[in-house]
């Protein structure tokens, strides 16, 4: 740390800054979607949406990382920038006190995580800073000239559209001629089912909410923030796909959970779905015993529960 002048507490910015946000803090206080249950509250957005609010949940590379961008910002940068990154770090530690330890919905909805976006936007600002002052690196820009951004471009082109670091991606591009089967399976179930149909589907069908034009009994990915909701919608899932926090915590992956439900369902699960007005699925296998095939894709089947 330096001493002096040259780093001095930025007092006066932070006052304005808790001047200009106090209007938005009451009103995150006041219309905050917990309500009466705020124990309920922060399960369920656990259960949901800890990739987001929940440090326990990013995984301990992702926290590393975090580290090593505070600590370059931390030796890098001085004056009013460097207590911005105090107050980010500082901030992270509070949010986890009261988002993990003492589950306060009004912590969890300031998503102070976040604000990590800038240690990692100025750490990446200071270390190529420090890169373009090596001699060699000065000499090989100067020969190699346009040919570095497009090669870093096609790079960062090919992780992206490779899946090469995971699942590839399911993208649409304009000169595409034919419907990807996700449209083609939603679409089926818009002609070939009536009006009233009640669906459950595999998660990571995501195409259904727009092409198929029907209803489903729960969608996993809707997320309005009211206690009312999210009860209802957390008591829906556990009732058709039998998975709760628990489930989550044990390390029972959601996605690959459904799908096996829905690729060999129990006689006893199938009276269970039809009991909740359920009238349709899609499933990833053929020949389910005990429904009727509709329609089907090369990867999706669509069925009718008699």
């Amino acid at each position: 740390w330096r001493s002096g002048n040259t780093d001095p507490f930025p007092w006066k910015f932070i006052c304005l800054y808790v001047a200009v946000n106090i209007i938005w803090f009451y009103f995150l206080v006041s219309n905050n979607g917990s309500h009466s249950d705020p124990k309920s509250f922060m399960y369920i957005m656990e259960f949901r949406l800890s990739h987001h609010f929940f440090a326990s949940y990013f995984g301990m590379i992702h926290l590393v990382l975090s580290c090593i961008f505070a600590l370059t910002c931390f030796w890098f940068y001085s004056g009013k920038l460097r207590w911005m990154f105090v107050m980010i770090v500082a901030g992270c530690l509070f949010y986890e006190l009261g988002v993990e330890i003492l589950r306060l919905p009004i912590v969890l909805y300031t998503q102070w995580w976040k604000t990590t976006i800038w240690l990692e936007a100025f750490a990446f600002i200071a270390i190529v800073t420090q890169v373009e002052k090596n001699d060699l690196i000065q000499t090989v820009s100067k020969n190699i000239g346009i040919l570095l951004p497009v090669g870093l471009f096609a790079i960062v082109c090919y992780y992206r559209l490779s899946g090469l670091f995971g699942n590839k991606p399911d993208y649409m591009f304009p000169w595409y001629y034919s419907p990807s089967e996700d449209v083609v399976i939603s679409r089926l179930a818009q002609q070939k089912t009536p009006d009233d149909a009640v669906f459950i589907i595999p998660p990571d069908l995501t195409a259904f909410r727009w092409y198929s034009r029907r209803s489903q009994y729960v969608d996993y990915k809707a997320m309005i923030h009211t206690e009312t909701f999210l009860k209802e919608w957390y008591f829906r899932i556990g009732s058709i796909y039998d998975y709760d926090l628990a489930s989550k915590r044990f390390g029972v992956n959601f996605s690959d959970h459904a799908d096996t439900m829905l690729s060999s369902p129990s006689p006893r699960v199938i009276q269970n779905w039809k009991s909740h007005g359920i009238t349709h699925i899609i499933s990833p296998k053929t020949n389910l015993i005990g429904l009727m095939l509709i329609s089907s894709t090369s990867h999706y089947c669509l069925y009718q529960i008699p």
